[in-house]
C-alpha cells in the first residue's frame, strides 16, 4: 500500500522512565513504536521531543512486488527525490533511477543515527550507510540528507522483505537474500529543523522600550540526556548592518 499520514490516537500513557528508555534508544540508533511514542493524550513528545513528532510525519509501505514504477507506491520527498524498492535489492530513487545501482538513492546521503544525535559523516550509499545487511534494517533508525533543498530527514525501519536466502554474507551484498518480493516499511520524519523558535515578544510597559520578554519553543536537541546537545541560547538585535549580542541564558540541559 502507497505511504499514509497518520493521525491516529494511542490510549496508552507512558511513564517518564519508559520514555526515557526508548528516546535513549532512538538516539544510540534502534528502532521505536512511533505510534506509541507520538500519539495520544499523555505521550513522550513532550519531554522527549524527537523528528517523529513534528509535522510531517509519514508511515511508508510497500507491499511484496507492489509495481515500482507506479508513483502510488512511492514515496515522494520533493520534486527531485522518492524511495522506493523492486522486487529485490535496496532502495533507489524512482524519479532519476530505473533500479538500484551503487551508491543510489541519487540526489540523497545517508547515515546510521538519527539527524544531529552525534557529529558523524554522510555517505552515497544508501540503506547501507546504516547497516551493511539491508535485511536487518528493521528495529534500526538512520538519517537522510536531501542534496537537492539542503534538508534532513530521519527514517524509521520497520520490515524489509529479504527472501529466503542469508542476506549478505553469502546470498548477495544487496540484501536480496536468494528470494523476491521486495517489501518495506518504515517511519519517515518530515524535515527537520533543530533550532529554537521565538513564540512572543513582549514589551515591558512604562520603561522607555527598555526590556522585553521573550518567549521560546525550547530547541529538539535542548534536553540533558541528547548527546550532543546545546548549553546556551543567545539573544541578539539587528542595528543595521550587524547583528548586536544582547544576552545568553542557558538552556534546559
Amino acid at each position: 500500500m502507497p505511504k499514509l499520514l497518520f493521525s491516529l490516537l494511542i490510549s496508552t500513557s507512558f511513564s517518564y522512565s519508559q520514555c526515557l528508555e526508548m528516546y535513549e534508544t532512538h538516539q544510540s540508533g534502534g528502532g521505536i513504536d512511533v505510534p506509541e511514542y507520538v500519539y495520544g493524550e499523555d505521550n513522550c513528545c513532550d519531554e522527549f521531543p524527537i523528528s517523529f513528532c513534528n509535522e510531517g510525519t509519514v508511515y511508508y509501505q510497500k507491499e511484496d512486488y507492489a509495481d515500482p514504477t507506479d508513483s502510488d507506491n512511492w514515496d515522494i520527498i520533493s520534486d527531485d527525490i522518492a524511495l522506493v524498492r523492486g522486487n529485490n535489492q535496496a532502495i533507489y530513487n524512482p524519479i532519476t533511477e530505473n533500479s538500484y545501482i551503487t551508491g543510489s538513492p541519487s540526489n540523497t546521503l545517508w547515515r546510521a543515527l538519527p539527524s544531529y544525535s552525534v557529529n558523524s559523516d554522510y555517505y552515497a550509499a544508501g540503506v547501507f550507510a546504516i547497516i551493511y545487511v539491508p535485511k536487518y534494517l528493521p528495529g534500526t533508525v538512520g538519517s537522510i540528507y536531501s542534496i537537492p533543498d539542503n534538508k534532513y530527514y530521519d527514517i524509521n525501519f520497520t520490515s524489509w522483505t529479504s527472501g529466503n536466502g542469508q542476506g549478505w554474507p553469502g546470498g548477495g551484498g544487496d540484501g536480496d537474500g536468494g528470494g523476491g518480493g521486495g517489501g518495506v516499511s518504515y517511519w519517515r520524519s518530515g524535515p527537520i529543523d533543530p533550532s529554537p523558535n521565538i513564540i512572543s515578544v513582549l514589551d515591558i510597559p512604562d520603561d522607555q522600550g527598555g526590556r522585553v520578554y521573550v518567549e521560546i519553543k525550547r530547541s529538539m536537541i535542548d534536553i540533558a540526556v541528547h548527546p550532543i546537545g546545546i548549553d546556551n541560547y543567545t539573544i541578539q538585535r539587528f542595528d543595521e548592518p550587524n547583528w548586536v549580542n544582547l544576552g545568553s541564558f542557558g538552556g534546559g540541559r
